[in-house]
């Protein structure tokens, strides 16, 4: 199974991954991804490959490609250096391993307290709705860790995927 966290900056996908790391206990890895600033098209696509294919049963990702277009539309103001062909065998090897996306979705308030050096307020204001939906045909889960049983929520869901009841 993979768990991918997706949200914008501050929205605790960090906070998230070592939560499921400490609840699910056995066989899980994580993979923190950046930006990848310096590196070609299919050396990005890699470095998600790589997580995909990581030999353990459950790998949380924190960021993916599916950041890539916000991030490259909003911070690099360029189109997004992926391409659909990138982005589809992207897609169907994590399918094939159980994705679920995690879309991380706090009040637009809390991502703004936690001080960032990426991306400015403004910014961060865009990348924010640019998040409300997931160019993917993933399954996407949202989540707000401020929600009262978000968390029991989403670990029931990622525990119907695991044993595969879905």
């Amino acid at each position: 199974m993979i768990i991918i966290l997706e949200g914008p900056d501050g929205a605790g996908k960090t906070t998230l991954a070592d939560q499921l790391l400490n609840s699910l206990q056995y066989g899980v890895r994580i993979h923190h991804h950046g930006s990848y600033l310096s590196c070609t098209p299919n050396e990005i696509q890699n470095a998600y490959f790589r997580s995909i294919y990581d030999a353990s049963p459950t790998i949380i990702m924190d960021r993916s490609w599916l950041s890539e277009p916000i991030y490259a539309d909003v911070v690099r103001k360029s189109p997004s250096r992926l391409s659909s062909n990138h982005v589809r065998e992207l897609e169907l090897a994590a399918s094939a391993r159980g994705v679920l996306v995690v879309n991380c979705r706090p009040p637009l308030s809390t991502c703004i307290k936690k001080e960032d050096e990426y991306v400015d307020t403004n910014q961060l204001k865009l990348i924010y709705n640019m998040y409300e939906s997931l160019p993917t045909l993933l399954p996407v889960i949202n989540y707000n860790w401020q929600q009262r049983g978000s968390y029991d929520e989403l670990s029931e869901h990622l525990h119907r995927i695991r044993t595969g009841f879905r």
